[in-house]
């Protein structure tokens, strides 16, 4: 069962890095990032701290920035978006993705094939959203890049159950829709099965 949390990006740098036991290297290390805007990524870095009960937080920020998704025997994921900021851990491979819901250009509704938008139920902007976010979220669980997006189909939604299925190479993974008003966070947990 995942563990997840949604915050506000400067509620984190400010709360959290005070309360940390930081090394010189860790607190300089938030000043670069303030200043090269890099601030969602290393705040939820911070709510994976607080979510994993790290107590290296260096050994921790340098696993994490080296590409590594799993810390002390848990796996993790990350994602950001505006001034949000969210962050799962897990006993098994996950993936999440965070999208705020924003009209943009309508050529953006040809992502989706026509069968795709017959599994999404309706042709909206939050449609959109809950499909692209169920995608990436997929694409993280994989391990995969934004570049292998086209390889994975909507299959279908369960607006009651808060789901969407993704399928990739013939495998059909679930992704749930935790939070779908104008933020949308999605959550793709391999099971314990496989």
């Amino acid at each position: 069962m995942a563990h997840y949390v949604i915050d506000d990006i400067d509620r984190v740098m400010t709360d959290s890095s005070r309360q940390m036991n930081m090394s010189h290297e860790s607190r300089e290390l938030i000043r670069a990032a303030k200043q090269a805007s890099y601030l969602g990524s290393l705040a939820g870095r911070i709510l994976l701290i607080e979510l994993l009960h790290v107590r290296d937080v260096d050994n921790f920020v340098q696993s994490s920035v080296e590409g590594g998704h799993r810390f002390a025997g848990k796996y993790w994921s990350l994602s950001h978006k505006g001034s949000r900021v969210a962050a799962a851990v897990s006993d098994t491979p996950i993936g999440i993705d965070l999208e705020i819901v924003v009209p943009r250009d309508d050529a953006l509704f040809r992502f989706f094939t026509d069968s795709e938008w017959q599994a999404l139920g309706e042709y909206s902007w939050h449609s959109w959203y809950v499909g692209f976010t169920a995608k990436e979220a997929t694409l993280k669980l994989l391990g995969l890049d934004l570049s292998a997006i086209t390889l994975l189909d909507i299959v279908d939604r369960d607006k009651e159950k808060r789901t969407v299925g993704v399928r990739y190479a013939q495998k059909r993974h679930e992704v749930r829709i935790l939070r779908d008003d104008d933020l949308i966070l999605a959550v793709c947990e391999r099971s314990r099965r496989g």
